[in-house]
């Protein structure tokens, strides 16, 4: 939602609808409920919104997005989070979920580029398992947290391969448990989004992404492999 750029402009609720995206219908409804108030009303009645309005708005509008029903909205907006603090939280989870779709466009380029023959069911079964994961984490109110970690277990995990490390080794094993609790973070535990994922990392590992590629998959796929063949304490 892009938010009007003009201090101390009001704005009629037409033209708060049409710059928001949100219908006239919704911004009735948020006041119906108590959620959004007009400053005043002009002359002719119509309501009109002051710059505070609109950060009320916007707030409404991250939050719904971030999966929050309307109740908990109205609690929470009662708590002053920061808009700041909601911007940062946005930004977060589109990021994070840029990432994600960054990994399924290039596993969809993958697989277009094979022969349609070649494309068996475990490739689409997988694929398909990949969107619904993003589709399902893209409305969970923590997304956007777990990116920095995957960053950060790649760039150890890199350093593992390229200075010859065996995956069973240690150090491996430490980072790849990491990548382990990411995983199950990602896909809620249920097992079969993991082996879904398992499988996808197979057909199509990602290439180019936020320092991911085909090479460093194929390593946590082995220090994964080794940590649940190991022998458990």
């Amino acid at each position: 939602m892009d938010i009007p750029d003009t201090p101390g402009k009001l704005w009629r609720i037409g033209e708060l609808a049409a710059a928001t995206k949100v219908t006239v219908r919704t911004l009735h409804h948020y006041e119906q409920i108590g959620l959004l108030a007009a400053v005043r009303r002009s002359g002719g009645r119509h309501r009109l919104y002051d710059d505070a309005a609109v950060r009320q708005l916007y707030r409404i509008r991250a939050l719904r997005e971030l999966g929050l029903s309307l109740d908990d909205i109205k609690a929470s907006l009662g708590q002053d989070e920061s808009l700041m603090g909601m911007l940062q939280t946005q930004l977060a989870r589109t990021e994070e979920r840029m990432l994600q779709l960054g990994g399924l466009r290039d596993r969809l380029r993958s697989l277009t580029a094979l022969p349609e023959k070649h494309i068996d069911a475990d490739s689409l079964l997988a694929t398909l398992a990949a969107m619904r994961s993003i589709e399902q984490r893209s409305h969970a109110p923590k997304a956007g947290q777990g990116l920095g970690a995957w960053e950060r277990v790649g760039r150890e995990l890199r350093t593992c391969m390229d200075t010859g490390l065996a995956p069973d080794a240690p150090a491996a094993q430490a980072i790849a448990r990491r990548a382990r609790a990411l995983i199950r973070e990602f896909s809620g535990g249920d097992p079969r989004v993991e082996e879904a994922l398992a499988r996808l990392r197979s057909v199509a590992p990602p290439t180019g992404l936020h320092g991911w590629d085909a090479a460093l998959v194929a390593y946590l796929d082995k220090a994964l492999a080794c940590g649940a063949s190991a022998p458990q304490a």
